[in-house]
């Protein structure tokens, strides 16, 4: 049985082989195969062959320049947000510590390291008794542009909890 397939495979092989249609169809199938399985291996050897050497000075000012400019230190963030929980607490206010946590990430973190921060974001907090005057309070105080419709967004499910 192998035989006559042996033989019935060599015979569709020499009609595509004799022809030009059948050559370039054979022709294209091999090229094809070759490049499925040469790809990989060649991306392989391509990482293998590639070399990387850095300065350890160099990159290690790099990131002490460029990450220091991304605007926020987590330690200043931490100290700031744990001087306002306390001063709500001492104000009886504790359960609206979520508000300041909220407009800090709305863009107060900027004014984080500025003298009596903490006091003066309670002081909004605890002077007002709704989401406006409460924005009006920060934007004025802090001179920022706080926009009620992202700060309401924003704590819409907080407070339904």
């Amino acid at each position: 049985m192998s035989a006559a397939i042996a033989t019935f495979l060599k015979r569709i092989a020499v009609y595509a082989a004799s022809s030009k249609k059948g050559l370039t169809i054979i022709a294209s199938v091999v090229l094809g195969l070759l490049l499925v399985l040469m790809a990989p291996i060649l991306a392989i050897v391509a990482v293998f062959n590639s070399e990387v050497s850095y300065d350890e000075k160099e990159l290690q000012s790099y990131v002490e320049e460029n990450v220091g400019n991304i605007g926020f230190d987590y330690d200043i963030a931490n100290e700031q947000m744990l001087a306002v929980k306390k001063l709500l607490k001492e104000s009886q206010a504790e359960e609206r510590y979520f508000e300041a946590e909220v407009l800090y990430s709305l863009g107060l973190d900027k004014y984080a390291t500025i003298y009596g921060f903490s006091d003066r974001l309670t002081n909004c907090i605890l002077s007002s008794k709704n989401d406006v005057e409460l924005i009006q309070n920060v934007n004025k105080e802090f001179s920022t542009e706080v926009k009620l419709e992202d700060f309401q967004k924003l704590v819409k499910d907080i407070r339904k909890k």
